[in-house]
């Protein structure tokens, strides 16, 4: 990512010489505002917890009336943590063991409260998209479409654990997983299962949209749907405002 990269505003002044696009890289802040904003668009949800998982990190937002009520951005991104801690082909229990404890102990802040009645864990980005591609496969779903898929914790769990049991290559065999993500999916479905699990939700509705999706919204919707000013206060008080600064 261009905030983590060091050599990041170098690369975007190249690209600006180079091609003459004007780039513009949002802060974290502004990622999980239209995260949440293009994520839940479409979705019959109102309250509950907000998640999107990329190579690099996780955005969990907490939300109500749909808009955000606290935010944490985590370095639990699911190609970080593979490259952390599954170094094995395939990985061993104790790698498996010690990313879990690792993905449970970060993301306390952010598990304290459990999911309660009325509320959904809503959950964006690739790996949990593919995950739910994985599940329809394996079951009768007659819709092309992801978003709005509904993906029950225990069996996420069943295929995050047959997935981990699988050599890499292996893993392209398995259908509805995308070639590229089978270095990574191990990781990103352990943090996500972890997630879940802490938060005490029985399905993950899954979300086929995110920040593309939010920004266009941006664009057209004269007031936001999400508390901006609540959201910067929540990111101080979680100790993340270092997090969300742009390289």
């Amino acid at each position: 990512m261009q905030r983590d990269a060091g050599n990041g505003a170098e690369l975007i002044e190249r690209v600006r010489h180079e091609t003459g696009i004007d780039i513009r890289v949002i802060d974290g802040r502004q990622e999980a505002l239209h995260g949440l904003r293009g994520g839940i668009s479409g979705l019959p949800v109102e309250n509950g917890v907000f998640f999107d998982v990329g190579g690099g990190s996780m955005q969990v937002i907490r939300f109500r009336a749909r808009r955000v009520t606290d935010a944490w951005s985590f370095p639990l991104g699911s190609l970080r943590l593979s490259r952390a801690f599954l170094a094995s082909d395939p990985p061993t229990r104790a790698e498996i063991r010690r990313l879990r404890e690792h993905v449970e102990a970060t993301l306390a802040p952010a598990t304290g409260t459990l999911i309660g009645e009325g509320e959904a864990l809503v959950g964006t980005g690739g790996t949990i998209r593919n995950l739910a591609k994985i599940d329809r496969k394996q079951t009768v779903y007659p819709i092309a479409r992801i978003h709005g898929y509904t993906l029950d914790r225990a069996r996420l769990a069943a295929i995050v654990e047959d997935l981990a049991a699988r050599k890499a290559k292996k893993r392209e065999e398995v259908a509805g997983l995308n070639a590229e993500r089978g270095d990574s999916v191990v990781g990103g479905g352990l943090a996500i299962d972890v997630l879940a699990s802490a938060l005490g939700a029985p399905e993950i509705l899954v979300s086929g949209q995110g920040v593309r999706e939010g920004i266009v919204h941006a664009m057209f919707e004269a007031e936001p749907p999400a508390d901006f000013e609540g959201l910067l206060r929540s990111l101080r008080r979680n100790g993340v405002t270092q997090t969300f600064n742009p390289a």
